[in-house]
């Protein structure tokens, strides 16, 4: 299933402390690439977050079972295929590295 003739990529976000996750919100948010494709963000959701949250940038993300579950979310939804690394720290500080999330 594609949606609108949409090809799916998934992306990894990195280093969950790194420019990975940033880098992906700001290509979301320009949603010119919506034009060529669908993404769904393979990561932590709990850690992606912080970084939304962090930025105060202005969008949604929710967990998807699989990556064909993006087509089930509204556009202006980021998908994040979960790999739940039981990683519950609430002050991650972005752009220092740090052995829990690296682990």
């Amino acid at each position: 299933m594609t949606k609108k003739g949409r090809i799916l990529i998934g992306i990894t976000m990195g280093d969950a402390v790194g420019v990975g996750p940033e880098v992906i919100c700001k290509m979301f948010l320009r949603k010119s690439f919506k034009k060529f494709c669908d993404i769904v963000v393979i990561g932590d959701k709990f850690l992606f977050d912080k970084t939304v949250h962090y930025y105060r940038y202005n969008m949604k993300t929710e967990k998807v079972a699989t990556a064909e579950d993006v087509y089930l979310l509204p556009d202006n939804v980021l998908g994040i295929l979960d790999i739940d690394s039981k990683v519950t720290i609430n002050n991650v500080n972005l752009g220092k590295p740090s052995r829990e999330i690296g682990h």
